[in-house]
């Protein structure tokens, strides 16, 4: 087996990186990456919160707000209206009036998306795995309960950030 580089061989860092912290913060960056450009980006002419997004909407066949979907994605899109507005140029999702209230927008995939999405599911399982080759179960099971432990308090923050924003408004 080929030895391990380190992110600071891997991003050709010349200083030291400052702390531990960011350290792993930058290989868990930089990893992430790499398995979702893996696992979508050769499969389909979709970037990969494009590829959220849909999964996300064919998950909820009555649609959804845009915020709906924003508070669902995995990793945040900067610009979300621009993410929707591709993939309705592309015929993959629709914008389409509430019939409860005309003043709610809902996002609905097409069949086009649809039909997308499930031509992907199995290359995208199948490179999920791949990607994963390199730790056992116990090791990933490891991994997943360390990120949780990482992920769960800054997820109580922002929820706690967004409280007081609407609260504010």
């Amino acid at each position: 087996m080929k030895p391990v580089k380190t992110i600071e061989d891997t991003i050709h860092q010349t200083r030291p990186i400052e702390s531990l912290q960011t350290e792993v913060l930058l290989t868990l960056v930089r990893t992430v990456d790499r398995v979702t450009e893996h696992a979508v980006g050769p499969l389909a002419s979709l970037s990969t919160p494009q590829y959220n997004v849909l999964r996300i909407l064919r998950g909820s066949r009555e649609g959804l707000q845009t915020q709906q979907v924003c508070e669902r994605l995995v990793s945040r899109a900067p610009n979300i209206t621009r993410l929707v507005d591709k993939l309705e140029s592309k015929g993959l999702l629709t914008r389409e009036r509430s019939r409860g209230d005309r003043r709610v927008v809902l996002l609905k995939i097409t069949e086009q998306g649809l039909a997308l999405l499930e031509g992907l599911d199995a290359p995208v399982k199948l490179a999920t795995k791949e990607a994963m080759r390199g730790l056992d179960t116990e090791q990933l099971k490891q991994l997943c309960h360390l990120l949780n432990l990482l992920r769960h308090p800054l997820e109580e923050d922002l929820r706690e950030s967004y409280e007081k924003k609407n609260t504010l408004n």
